[in-house]
């Protein structure tokens, strides 16, 4: 038995870091070819001709920004979105694998070889976003051991730095597991380039309960960069210099000079601001003008908050820490907004730019240690199951894991010890390994997940909710439905995430086709319909027309579409020739 190689990487908007824990269980970041551990997600085009990325991009950034592309994570999952770079076009999944090919490259020079790896997302990524980020890193060659949500990495590395700043050794870990210091209650605020996610958790012991999520994809530091930029155009006009709003290079200077004003004023109550053209007059900001500045962020920031504490069904009394990840949380003005709305002074310990790649490096570990104490046979399966809570109406599926451990090692004459030290260099000691072993984490869906239909009262098709956002995982519900018209032959069900009943603001994420209705049917036949969200993303539909009990079930995963789907036929069903267009063939029983 062994414990693979895994490193966890944080690819964000305007920097991304590579973290991986050692064989004591020490967390630490990966230096990349630079040796930094922030590697600026910029993908350029060089003058050969070839993709680059990091500090090599940032360069060609600065000479010719018509060759440079940042901030492409914002636009991760739509389909018409391209950027132009040296007379091609380029997806930001292309941009992406480019980046994410060069932080592993980087990472093997650093630490050998690498066996797979953890990516973070903003949780607030949709199934279209987490599906760009699996193929980008699918075209990077990396084999994705999991995607975890950037707050929950952000909190697993503050509750191993709890234990650790409490005098604990990370390698001696067998009666403090990694959680047990832990704050009970936490809320993660994670201010980051481009996006803006806050999660609550719970922590017992080791057991990570997701309790809440939200945010925004369009609300980061970069926001904070604009408005800075706006002053400086507006300061250019105002003492009769040149307009910059339709020059592309000057455009990237100004925003250049944006980021380092705004770090000055994180420190130091005024900044100058570096004009664009040589010979304009330098631009004087102080803190007061950028906070006023910035009072529409602040308040999207306070609306969004308040948003997941009430999802919650929490009072900021309940809360024991509140953790600022994300390098805009550096500014005074955020922090003191936080400070405001809770009542509780932030917790700063870790550094906000590098916390979220260490937790994803913890969860690697964690991860690592499952797998290799899993039977052979099982090791998929366990893999799945791996820091997740046990299966909906499996009431004994956490004691049979810690059974099946105990019969790994028993049976086959090993401890922890000789698991660990017998795995080469990707080992762990078994301290470390008999602490993440212990470890569960049970997320929530950041998104609702529904059906659609047609609604009876408004004649329409609507989005029907059956499992809500910030409902913990795995989660499962069932509802029946009615066919709308006599002689249907097929019924097909979209499958779609969004919080309204609109279809135009929902996604659809893949379908669930019964085949082969039998002849005859009459209209205002029940079918059922299940939808179960697991734990690892995947979501199973399973629709039954009751009457025949004809039913057919789908497999809907965030790498593919529809990867798997079968239908059965039952009752006294037979196949019939006529098939309905049937873009919404249901009317849920009772009304709209």
């Amino acid at each position: 038995m062994s414990c693979k190689r895994y490193i966890g990487i944080d690819l964000g908007t305007t920097y991304s870091v590579v973290a991986r824990v050692d064989r004591g269980g020490h967390i630490g970041c990966v230096p990349n070819r630079e040796g930094e551990s922030l590697t600026p997600s910029v993908v350029a085009v060089d003058e050969e001709g070839r993709l680059v990325a990091g500090k090599e991009a940032v360069d060609v950034l600065q000479t010719d920004p018509g060759r440079a592309a940042e901030a492409f994570k914002r636009h991760m999952g739509e389909a018409d979105y391209v950027v132009r770079l040296g007379g091609r076009e380029y997806t930001p999944v292309a941009l992406s694998a480019c980046l994410l090919k060069r932080l592993v490259e980087d990472a093997q020079h650093a630490v050998g070889d690498v066996d797979g790896a953890v990516i973070t997302v903003p949780a607030h990524f949709g199934d279209r976003q987490r599906s760009a980020t699996l193929d980008a890193a699918a075209r990077a060659g990396i084999n994705v051991v999991a995607i975890i949500n950037e707050p929950t990495a952000a909190a697993l590395a503050n509750a191993f730095e709890q234990y650790v700043s409490a005098g604990g050794d990370p390698s001696d870990l067998e009666k403090a597991t990694i959680a047990s210091t832990a704050p009970g209650i936490s809320v993660v605020c994670d201010l980051g380039g481009g996006t803006f996610d806050l999660t609550v958790i719970r922590i017992n012991g080791s057991d990570f309960d997701v309790l809440a999520t939200g945010g925004s994809l369009q609300l980061g530091g970069r926001d904070w960069d604009d408005r800075i930029v706006d002053e400086m155009e507006r300061h250019l006009l105002s003492t009769g210099g040149p307009d910059p709003h339709h020059d592309p290079a000057a455009r990237a200077r100004m925003r250049m000079a944006a980021q380092a004003a705004k770090h000055v004023l994180t420190v130091k109550p005024q900044a100058a601001v570096q004009p664009p053209y040589p010979g304009s007059p330098p631009c004087t900001l102080t803190r007061e003008r950028f906070e006023h500045l910035s009072e529409g962020l602040l308040w999207r920031l306070r609306e969004c908050t308040a948003a997941v504490m009430s999802d919650a069904v929490l009072a900021w009394s309940d809360v024991h820490d509140l953790m600022l990840v994300g390098g805009a949380t550096r500014m005074p003005m955020v922090r003191r907004l936080v400070q405001q709305i809770s009542g509780l002074v932030p917790n700063t310990r870790l550094q906000p730019d590098l916390t979220v790649a260490q937790g994803a490096a913890v969860f690697a570990a964690i991860h690592s240690v499952h797998e290799a104490m899993a039977p052979a046979g099982r090791r998929t399966a366990a893999a799945g199951r791996a820091a997740s809570a046990p299966a909906a109406g499996d009431d004994n599926g956490e004691a049979e894991m810690d059974a099946l451990v105990d019969d790994v090692i028993d049976s086959a004459g090993h401890s922890l010890e000789a698991l660990a030290r017998g795995s080469g260099q990707g080992g762990f000691d078994e301290a470390f390994a008999a602490a993440a072993g212990s470890v569960r984490l049970r997320d929530v869906n950041s998104h609702s997940l529904g059906v659609m239909v047609r609604s009876p009262r408004y004649d329409k098709k609507v989005n029907t909710i059956l499992i809500p956002r910030n409902t913990p995982l795995p989660a499962e519900c069932r509802r029946v439905f009615a066919t709308r018209v006599d002689n249907q032959s097929r019924i097909r069900i979209p499958v779609l995430e969004g919080e309204v009943r609109e279809l135009d603001a929902c996604t659809q994420i893949g379908t669930c086709t019964i085949e082969a209705l039998p002849s005859n049917l009459p209209k205002g036949s029940p079918v059922s319909v299940t939808l179960r969200y697991d734990a690892n993303g995947t979501v199973r539909v399973r629709a039954e027309e009751m009457s025949t009990q004809t039913a057919a079930e789908a497999v809907i995963d965030r790498s593919a579409t529809v990867i798997d789907q079968r239908a059965t036929e039952g009752g006294n069903g037979k196949p019939h020739d006529r098939v309905d267009e049937l873009a919404a063939a249901l009317a849920q029983l009772g009304g709209g």
